[in-house]
């Protein structure tokens, strides 16, 4: 927990001499753990983590150790990052999609051009204070699952559809 808070490197040369948590070399030496090596997982200012090695020999972790776990938790947490990202793109990727088939099922049914379908589709969810993507089986089925529409008791218009919840 303190190489995750403080983001530094943290040694337990042995378990059984740690001051600054007596109670946690006690459980650790229960389970066999003599020695601790904790590295963060960081990247700029996202937290991913720690890396902790454990080791059944006291004073197990020399310098070079240190170093290499340095240089292990960079790769690891800009993997991490490039893992987070990357998701987020495919995310994006499929909302857009979503969001280009509502408005061509609002341009088909209404007439309209595509820039009003999308105001028209933000509009109607900016009304019920949900987000867009949470509207969308209301464009297509004509029942909409997002909250907002679930808990009214009078009929809403979500998308170009009316319907009674």
């Amino acid at each position: 927990m303190e190489t995750a808070r403080s983001q530094e490197i943290v040694i337990i040369a042995d378990t059984r001499d740690e001051p600054r948590w007596p109670g946690f070399g006690a459980a650790a030496l229960d389970c066999g753990v003599h020695s601790m090596l904790c590295a963060p997982l960081w990247v700029g200012e996202q937290r991913f983590g720690t890396l902790t090695l454990f080791s059944a020999e006291p004073a197990a972790f020399s310098q070079q150790d240190i170093r290499l776990l340095e240089l292990f938790t960079a790769l690891a947490a800009l993997a991490l990052a490039e893992a987070q990202r990357a998701e987020q793109l495919r995310e994006a990727i499929r909302s857009r999609d979503l969001i280009g088939q509502a408005k061509g099922i609002l341009m088909e049914r209404e007439r309209i051009d595509d820039k009003t379908a999308f105001r028209r589709a933000r509009t109607s969810t900016d009304a019920a204070s949900a987000p867009l993507l949470a509207h969308r089986s209301s464009w297509t089925s004509g029942t909409c699952s997002c909250s907002s529409c679930r808990s009214s008791p009078k009929p809403r218009r979500c998308g170009p559809v009316s319907y009674r919840v």
